[in-house]
Formats: structure tokens, C-alpha cells, sequence
């Protein structure tokens, strides 16, 4: 206990706030709700709501000593001058950080998907019913047979003829070189055999088991084996690549198509598929696989802003919750801190009667010794 009369040495320590927060006071005062205000700034209500409150001096003690006390405690030690509150100019809103942080965000970028690139067809003329008929005319790069189409209902549209060619059973590359015709096509297919699938194998690369060595086609590069397994050879290689170039962009598939729908369509083992794949074009992706992907981020993503958006309401309720304990809690210390200057006002007093007693006392000996005196002088 601090006895009467000694004096207490306080250091102070200075707190610095930001100066919006003197703002919102001056609005919550004009008559807005602390939700109001909230909004203004992009504060949370528990947050505002400690901001503009008639104890934020105390607040801003609470949320800056590591060591937490009660309110009442930093309301004793400011009006004891134990902290000095400063203002910061260049503090800003939380509002002001957000719309900050947006703009530094960077742009997501989209790639505008290529254009269908147009096969050019050699131009080739008919004579039909007294007028002149135009077509194209396909030669194959293997064997060098050709093939025409024409169009006797109207005009030939460019970007149809592969369309048109294909319908005739031909293979129809990015270039006149890949171009096959259905007879090339038939003796590539005809001498590969596709494998049995089995359910619990369908993860593993696929290989072609022949018996016997296939008879030699003419016209057709020998049927390379090994192990007694059927090996990829150029010719595999080059139908494996146009149907690629078809089908693959610069940096994935189009559309659904994958390795295994270029594997079933060409009917080859689609571990030949990966292999030309990986070395010449990219990844087994495609855009549809992309866009499941996004969409699957997009609802994570979204799941989660939903969570943080829960526990926000949740530390909200919280700080409420938090801000009413601290009145009770201030309440009783206040209670308490009354109770302690009563009990150092009557110490205070008991000192000073104590005082007066002994003096009192001092006073009636000297009137005893006195008496005793006279009481001798008078017997002599």
C-alpha cells in the first residue's frame, strides 16, 4: 500500500492510431448506427463497434499490450497519464487496403483460341449439263492415287471439302504429303491388331502380340518385330502425327479429343499415341478437361470464401460477446477501485486520529507530572 504522502513515478507510453478512426466517432456521434459506420470504412461491426466506442482509449491500450488486462485496468493507467494517444494521417481504411489489393491484382489473361486453319485443294473443271462445273481433286501421299468431288447443287465451299473427302473414306492431313486414300488406310489397319482390354489392365500401356510375323504388303515398309511384339514404324508414326496435327492446337487437344479417343480412331495402341504425343505436341489435355478443372477450382474457391465469410460472423459474434464481458468486468473493477480508495481514505483518517491520540496523551502525562509536583510541594 502507497502510504499518505509518497509519490508514484509513471512512464508514458504512446499508442499511435489511425486518423479515420477520430472520423468515425464524428459520424457515429452525428447519429449513424455503428453498422452505418462499419459500412462507410470496411470495418466489421465487433471491430467499429470497439472504435467508437467512449473506452476506444482503453481498447487501443488492450489491443497493444501483449500482456491483456482488464478495461477498467488501462482506464486506472490513462487517467494516471500512463499512455498519450497520436493520430496517423497516413494510416488508411480497411475499405482503402481492399480497393488497393484489387487494383494491384493482375488481369488473367485469355488466349483467344486459334482460328481453324483451311486446307487448300488443287482447283480442277468439268463440263455438266452446258456449263462448266469447279471441284477439287485429293491425291494420296503414299500411293499417289486421286480422287475428285463436285458439288452439282451449287458452289464448292473450301472449308467443307475435308469433310466431303473424308466421307469418301480418305485421311485427310494439315498438308498434301499426310493425305491417305482408303486403300492405305486399309493395309495400315490391317496389319495391326488391337489388343483384348482388361478391366484391371486398362492403366497400362498397351502392346500388340502377334503369333506369327505378318506376310509383307506391298507397297508398305517391312512390319518391324520384337519380342513378339508388334513395334510402331514410320509409317505408324506418320498416321499416328497427321491425325495429331488434326486434332491437337499449340498447347492441347481440341474439344473432348484425347490419346485415347486418337487411339481408338486410328486404331493403334495408344502408348504409340503418347509417344509421338510427348515428343512432338504437349500435354494429354484438352479444353474441356481445362474447363472441369476451372470449374472445380472455382468451387473450391468458393467453398472456402464461404467458410472465411462463416468464421468473420462467428469472431464478430465473439468480439460482441467479448465487448460486454469487458463492461461487466470494468463495472467490478470500478466497484473494487472504490472500495480501495474508501479503505485509503479511513487509513488516512485512523493515521490522523492516531495523530491526535498520541498528542492527547503527550498533553495529559505533562499534567500528571505537573500534578505530582504540586502534590510533593504542598506535603513539604
Amino acid at each position: 500500500m502507497i502510504a499518505s504522502g509518497q509519490s508514484v513515478q509513471m512512464f508514458t507510453k504512446t499508442i499511435s492510431y489511425p486518423s479515420w478512426h477520430d472520423e468515425a466517432r464524428r459520424l457515429r456521434a452525428s447519429g449513424k448506427t455503428t453498422e452505418q459506420v462499419a459500412d462507410i470504412f470496411g470495418a466489421s461491426v465487433g471491430t467499429m463497434g470497439a472504435i467508437v466506442s467512449g473506452k476506444w482509449q482503453a481498447y487501443l491500450a488492450l489491443f497493444n499490450d501483449k500482456n491483456r488486462q482488464p478495461i477498467g485496468y488501462y482506464d486506472s493507467l490513462i487517467k494516471k497519464g500512463g499512455y498519450s494517444f497520436v493520430p496517423n494521417p497516413d494510416a488508411r481504411t480497411p475499405k482503402q487496403v481492399e480497393e488497393a489489393r484489387r487494383l494491384e491484382r493482375k488481369p488473367v489473361k485469355r488466349e483467344e483460341p486459334d482460328l481453324p486453319r483451311l486446307r487448300e485443294f488443287t482447283e480442277v473443271k468439268k463440263p455438266h449439263e452446258h456449263k462448266m462445273l469447279k471441284g477439287a481433286i485429293i491425291k494420296c501421299g503414299k500411293c499417289g492415287k486421286t480422287d475428285e468431288y463436285f458439288n452439282y447443287q451449287g458452289s464448292v465451299s473450301t472449308e467443307h471439302l475435308p469433310k466431303e473427302f473424308t466421307r469418301k473414306g480418305w485421311f485427310v492431313g494439315n498438308n498434301a504429303r499426310q493425305d491417305r486414300c482408303p486403300e492405305c488406310i486399309a493395309l495400315l489397319r490391317a496389319n495391326i491388331r488391337k489388343p483384348e482390354e482388361k478391366p484391371e489392365e486398362k492403366e497400362a500401356p498397351v502392346t500388340v502380340q502377334l503369333s506369327t510375323p505378318p506376310e509383307p504388303v506391298a507397297g508398305l515398309p517391312a512390319i518391324m518385330i520384337k519380342d513378339g511384339i508388334r513395334q510402331m514404324d514410320r509409317l505408324d508414326k506418320r498416321a499416328i502425327f497427321a491425325k495429331l496435327d488434326e486434332v491437337y492446337d499449340d498447347k492441347m487437344y481440341r474439344d473432348d479429343w484425347s490419346d485415347e479417343m486418337v487411339a481408338k480412331d486410328l486404331g493403334v495402341p495408344i502408348d504409340w499415341v503418347e509417344q509421338v504425343r510427348a515428343a512432338d505436341f504437349g500435354e494429354n489435355v484438352n479444353a474441356k478437361s481445362l474447363l472441369q478443372a476451372s470449374a472445380d477450382k472455382t468451387k473450391e474457391l468458393h467453398d472456402l470464401s464461404q467458410k472465411i465469410d462463416h468464421q468473420i460472423i462467428l469472431i464478430d459474434k465473439k468480439l460482441e460477446q467479448l465487448q460486454s464481458l469487458d463492461g461487466k468486468v470494468s463495472g467490478a473493477f470500478n466497484g473494487i477501485q472504490a472500495q480501495v480508495d474508501r479503505f485509503e481514505e479511513l487509513v488516512k483518517s485512523l493515521e490522523i486520529e492516531d495523530k491526535h491520540i498520541k498528542t492527547l496523551i503527550e498533553g495529559f502525562d505533562a499534567k500528571v507530572d505537573e500534578f505530582k509536583k504540586m502534590y510533593e510541594e504542598l506535603r513539604s
